[in-house]
């Protein structure tokens, strides 16, 4: 009898990891990084330096409480472009979002779902300016309970 041996070839698997994300010292300032990235923060008008030496209450538009919590962010006409990351919905101190006169598609409200999942919390947000953007679609904004104004 005659022995045939056919190579074996194992079938190349490709592992796509969810975004590695840098981890600063606090969880805002984690959270502030991801709105910057889906917002092309490197154009900015007015951009954000995030590393472990600064602290975020002095960056451009945020407005910090006594406690260091982001209570306000106003980036009103600062060229942001793209979405908004969900993740800036539980900012836990946050009421007030103007990201107003931008290019902004998404208000990532559509990935909330996704976040709770997670078991993360969503802000007491109440004001949300978006006019003056380019907005597809308002899709999930009703997991936004507390939101009192949205323009």
């Amino acid at each position: 009898s005659h022995l045939q041996i056919i190579p074996f070839t194992a079938p190349i698997i490709t592992v796509v990891s969810a975004q590695e994300w840098p981890s600063f010292d606090s969880q805002e300032k984690d959270i502030l990084y991801r709105v910057q990235y889906f917002l092309d923060g490197s154009n900015w008008f007015d951009p954000w330096t995030i590393d472990k030496d600064t602290d975020h209450c002095t960056y451009p538009g945020i407005v910090c409480d006594q406690d260091d919590q982001i209570v306000e962010i106003v980036l009103s006409n600062n060229n942001l472009v793209g979405s908004i990351s969900s993740y800036i919905y539980t900012l836990p101190g946050l009421t007030t979002l103007n990201f107003s006169q931008n290019q902004i598609t998404n208000g990532g409200w559509d990935g909330i779902d996704a976040i709770l999942e997670e078991g993360a919390l969503l802000s007491n947000i109440e004001v949300i300016d978006l006019g003056n953007n380019v907005l597809t679609s308002i899709d999930g904004i009703g997991k936004v309970a507390t939101l009192k104004e949205l323009q």
